[in-house]
């Protein structure tokens, strides 16, 4: 069986972007890049396909800018056997949409074999998840997003866990060739080997342009279907809910409430003593706090 993974080059959103709001543009020099996290998963179960033997092939393919082909360098160290890599300035503008039907169209006139196309279920720069459906579209595949669970058969089905909302779901027997676009939990992705990268670095990246392809950059599916009419930094996070802890009594978890929050808690030990000793010591602390009533004025003490 072989198993085509679609991987997409984006800047690393664990780190602050800067945005140029009147330009609506994104500030580029100088930002890290990586593989989209979602495609790096289906990288990591592509290979562990291979490992188990239900695989014996797996291609990359890309689409991108040149520095773009370092989302190849990570498959081919993650366990890829061939590289591609769609490069043209036409699609520097290319959405989701456009980027699918571009890679859908490679597939085709390149000859690429699968059983298998494995996509993101969301690149980390859109968060769009068209791309992966747009080529099951072109390409007239059978279509399942959201997958956390792949199990293949002998028999040219796979048998895959599909995520629903509310936390429900289901299970859904594939024909083959389908595409699937995989969503967290379906593993979690190896560290690199040094070597693998190594070896990576020095492995052939096939490169088309739309030429190849026989595209033109004047075709309607290279050009976007959405256009970005504004860009800015996210709004400041709203202050976390306080929940109170759901082992305290309703008229405590009631009062936290009301007071906005739990107050610290007493750092003070366990009290040790005779019964006498405990008693004072209990008093003591309940007069300091003032929750005892004032005696009477005159009364005599112990009255």
């Amino acid at each position: 069986m072989r198993v085509l993974v679609c991987v997409k080059w984006v800047l690393d959103t664990d780190g602050t972007i800067p945005v140029d709001t009147e330009a609506n543009a994104i500030l580029l020099p100088g930002l890290p890049w990586t593989v989209s996290p979602h495609d790096r998963l289906a990288l990591e179960e592509a290979a562990r396909m291979k490992e188990a033997g239900v695989c014996r092939h797996i291609t990359a393919l890309t689409l991108g800018p040149a520095q773009a082909a370092g989302a190849l360098r990570v498959a081919l160290a993650s366990g890829a056997d061939r590289a591609i890599h769609i490069c043209d300035p036409a699609l520097r503008s290319a959405d989701s949409g456009a980027t699918g039907t571009v890679l859908a169209r490679a597939i085709a006139v390149l000859g690429l074999e699968y059983d298998i196309i494995l996509c993101g279920a969301r690149a980390a720069d859109t968060n769009a998840g068209l791309a992966g459906p747009a080529i099951a579209a072109e390409l007239q595949l059978p279509l399942v997003t959201e997958v956390d669970r792949i199990e293949v058969s002998g028999q040219g089905t796979a048998l895959v866990r599909k995520k629903l909302e509310a936390g429900d779901k289901a299970m859904v027997e594939v024909p083959l060739p389908a595409l699937l676009t995989v969503e967290t939990g379906i593993n979690r992705p190896r560290y690199l080997k040094l070597r693998a990268k190594l070896l990576a670095a020095r492995h052939l990246i096939e490169t088309h342009d739309l030429a190849a392809l026989g595209l033109t950059p004047g075709d309607s599916s290279v050009a976007p279907r959405t256009e970005v009419v504004a860009m800015g930094p996210p709004r400041p996070r709203g202050k976390k809910l306080f929940t109170p802890d759901s082992s305290l009594s309703a008229a405590e978890r009631m009062r936290q409430l009301m007071s906005g929050g739990a107050t610290q808690k007493s750092t003070g030990g366990l009290l040790e003593g005779d019964p006498q000793t405990l008693a004072t010591k209990c008093v003591e602390f309940l007069k300091e706090k003032k929750l005892l009533p004032e005696p009477p004025s005159g009364a005599r003490p112990g009255a």
